[in-house]
């Protein structure tokens, strides 16, 4: 059986990935650090304990004499490279920890395959904000737009990839994703914040601004089978657009939540405007259609199953994360 290393294991979509690949039958080895991105640190101790084919390391990506030695003694067929700063908000007041993390954090990995394992294949997760604005749903040949230091570190680490596939052989393939939800997702979020706020009768606003411009959503799972797919069929250095054919505003997306939950009453208007807000980002996604993948689950499909989850584990999120839409201790960031 396949072994398999997935970084950033104790975030949302990594979290989700791993539970994926263990039902499927791989062994699965996740390489993460604690941050603010992290919720399943609970839920990587039971597996630990219940699937031998399963093991998790505490290890930050940019120490890479750590990782060499972890990776070394994996040996794994398969790296899925999820472990990101991701907050787009954060990236303005921390951009250095932005490209220290996203850039250092995947270089070490390509540097591990070039050096020790160049028959090991490596999925990077990128975004659709390296493609911010567009006026039309972009092709994965055209030109990158990043407009943030979170998408500028997103966009310069696909440039490192492609550089050493092209240089060093190396089979690095590269995902981008549009906006994802479902199981384990944090209150900093739109859609956990806005069912998680439903759940617990906390009252709360939403920013304005580009709230009322269509964006794309997936349910975690599609994107988990849209990855197996791409690794086992897909060009090994190819890149490919994951994205949905559901396209709702931000009004949208609250309305139909708060409507299923018969709790509209808690929405208390717009408040301020998200700095410098990108206003849509589009992904053509025919070129993972032609590898034969096909969008599983409807939006309101995946919400009903994202808010079931949400009701059985409403107890893994701190009252005042919920509160403060962010699940530390920090007000200063809202969905």
């Amino acid at each position: 059986m396949e072994k398999i290393v997935i970084t950033g294991g104790s975030g949302f979509i990594a979290t989700n990935m791993i539970e994926y690949f263990l039902d499927k039958g791989y062994y699965v080895y996740s390489l993460t650090k604690f941050t603010q991105a992290s919720f399943a640190k609970e839920r990587l101790t039971a597996l630990e304990k219940s699937n031998k084919r399963f093991k998790n390391y505490w290890v930050d990506l940019t120490d890479y004499i750590k990782t060499t030695n972890i990776l070394n003694e994996i040996n794994p067929e398969q790296i899925i490279h999820l472990a990101a700063e991701a907050d787009v908000s954060q990236s303005y007041d921390y951009p250095t920890a932005f490209m220290h993390t996203n850039l250092m954090g995947t270089y070490n990995l390509l540097e591990w395959i070039r050096n020790y394992s160049l028959n090991t294949r490596m999925l990077y997760f990128s975004t659709d904000e390296v493609v911010a604005e567009p006026s039309h749903a972009v092709k994965e040949d055209e030109p990158l737009n990043p407009k943030n230091p979170y998408s500028a570190s997103k966009a310069a680490t696909e440039m490192y990839i492609k550089a050493w596939n092209n240089a060093f052989d190396t089979k690095v393939q590269i995902i981008r994703l549009s906006n994802n939800y479902g199981p384990y997702q944090g209150t900093n979020r739109l859609i956990a914040k806005i069912i998680l706020r439903a759940l617990t009768n906390t009252p709360f606003e939403l920013f304005k601004g580009t709230s009322f411009h269509k964006r794309h959503w997936l349910y975690v799972e599609d994107t988990c089978r849209a990855t197996e797919l791409i690794i086992r069929k897909g060009n090994p250095t190819g890149i490919y657009n994951v994205t949905s054919k559901d396209a709702y505003t931000v009004e949208e997306v609250k309305d139909i939540i708060l409507g299923l939950l018969h709790k509209e009453k808690l929405f208390k208007g717009w408040g301020e405007v998200r700095y410098k807000d990108d206003i849509t980002y589009q992904l053509d996604g025919s070129k993972l259609y032609k590898l034969g993948w096909k969008q599983k689950y409807s939006f309101k499909e995946g919400i009903k199953k994202t808010i079931a989850w949400y009701k059985a584990h409403t107890y893994m999120f701190p009252k005042e994360g919920i509160e403060t839409g962010y699940h530390i201790t920090s007000s200063k960031y809202k969905v």
